[in-house]
C-alpha cells in the first residue's frame, strides 16, 4: 500500500479584514508513494516567513523526521532519527525555543508496543535514543510536550503513556 503524506499550510489570516478569515496554500507531499509509511505528527516554532516546521512519522517501522524552515514551503530529505522499531504510535513531537540565544530543541517519543523510547535533539545534533521502559505489558498512546525553565537555563521533556489499557504513566527529562 502506498500512502501519501501532504502538507498544507495556512496563508494570510485576517484576509480582506475579516479576522476569522485565512487562507490554505495547495497540499505538498512530504513522502509521496514510498509504501510503508504511517503516524504522522508536527509542531512548528517562529513566524512566517521563516518558521520551523518539523514532521515525524513512521517509515519501514523505524522513526523518521523532515524539516521546514521556510513555513512549511518545501522540506528537508528525511532521515531515520532511532533505530527501535516503531510498533503502535509515533505521535508525538515537541518543539519550543523560549531559550535566551532563539536555538530551539526537539523531543520525539514513541512505543515499540511494549517499549517506549525516547530521543532528543540540543539545536545541533540529535542525542541517543532512550528506552524508558523495561516491561512485557502493551505501551500505547505516548504524548510530549516540551518547557524551558529560565531559572536554570534547561529544557525539560515531559512524557505520559498508557499502560496494558489501565495505568497512566509520566516521566520527564532530565
Amino acid at each position: 500500500v502506498n500512502t501519501r503524506y501532504i502538507w498544507s499550510r495556512s496563508g494570510s489570516v485576517g484576509a480582506d479584514d475579516d479576522p476569522m478569515s485565512f487562507s490554505q496554500s495547495n497540499p505538498q507531499g512530504i513522502e509521496v508513494n514510498q509504501g510503508n509509511v504511517g503516524y504522522p505528527d508536527v509542531s512548528s516554532y517562529g513566524y512566517s516567513p521563516n518558521a520551523v516546521v518539523d514532521v515525524v512519522y513512521v517509515k519501514n517501522s523505524l522513526p523518521y523526521f523532515s524539516q521546514s524552515t521556510d513555513s512549511g514551503g518545501s522540506y528537508s530529505q528525511a532521515t531515520v532519527i532511532g533505530q527501535q522499531y516503531c510498533g503502535y504510535s509515533l505521535r508525538c513531537i515537541a518543539v519550543d525555543s523560549p531559550s535566551p540565544d532563539y536555538s530551539y530543541r526537539i523531543s520525539v517519543v514513541w512505543t515499540t508496543g511494549t517499549e517506549i523510547y525516547f530521543i532528543k535533539h540540543d539545536g545541533n545534533n540529535w542525542e541517543n535514543e532512550e528506552r524508558w521502559t523495561d516491561n512485557e505489558v502493551t505501551d500505547d498512546f505516548v504524548d510530549v510536550s516540551l518547557a524551558y525553565n529560565s531559572g536554570v537555563s534547561e529544557y525539560y521533556s515531559h512524557v505520559v503513556w498508557q499502560e496494558s489499557q489501565q495505568d497512566v504513566w509520566y516521566a520527564r527529562d532530565p
